[in-house]
């Protein structure tokens, strides 16, 4: 899992640093952070998203973001964090409803766990994804915009932890109770999700 992490995060950078020489004169503005920190007291949910973007030319960069997910409620917890390195190439034309129109594919790494009264699990989940969504100036600079967009994403979930409790009561005549049987499930097979991917980022490029 290290060694794949570790990989993609090398080709990533070794992108970057090998686009800085090819697109200085062409690119004014190579770089742009952006991201979104939310919390929902009602919901118990908070989300937070943190992403570095590299210009490699002035309608394609390279994007590295972090991400982290917090859910509590009456029966338990769940958290996620993930590693999302993205290509992003935005279209340019006189057209403005074509223009900076963005397609993301991605890949994803993501570590799960989620747990409850009768349950518990720990995931780690390798993922391919694809989004297309817009960018939106908000400036006249062109330096603040919004990034919007949905999509889709396959993941191979793999269960490094799982248990879970069934409880079944059945009825005895010789006691007049019920009996109470508890069986316990230690093992998940791996399983391959399709999830949908939402894009709704505040960004400052410089």
């Amino acid at each position: 899992m290290k060694k794949i992490i570790f990989l993609i995060l090398l080709i990533f950078f070794c992108n970057c640093l090998l686009a800085q020489d090819t697109t200085t004169t062409k690119v004014k503005r190579k770089n742009a952070v952006k991201g979104i920190i939310t919390y929902f007291p009602v919901l118990f949910n908070s989300i937070i998203s943190l992403g570095y973007e590299r210009y490699i030319t002035s309608n394609s960069s390279l994007c590295l973001t972090l991400k982290g997910y917090y859910f509590l409620n009456d029966g338990g917890e769940r958290y996620s964090y993930s590693i999302i390195p993205n290509y992003n190439y935005y279209f340019s034309s006189k057209y403005k409803f074509i223009n900076n129109i963005c397609l993301n594919p991605c890949l994803i790494y993501t570590y799960a766990s989620s747990g409850g009264d009768d349950y518990q699990y720990i995931t780690n989940n390798y993922g391919l994804g694809f989004t297309i969504g817009k960018r939106i100036y908000i400036s006249h600079k062109k330096r603040w915009f919004f990034d919007i967009g949905f999509g889709t994403a396959y993941f191979n979930k793999i269960y490094k932890f799982y248990e879970e409790r069934i409880v079944d009561e059945k009825w005895n005549p010789v006691t007049m109770h019920y009996d109470i049987m508890v069986t316990t499930i230690t093992s998940h097979n791996p399983t391959y999700p399709w999830y949908p991917r939402f894009i709704f980022l505040l960004g400052y490029k410089f």
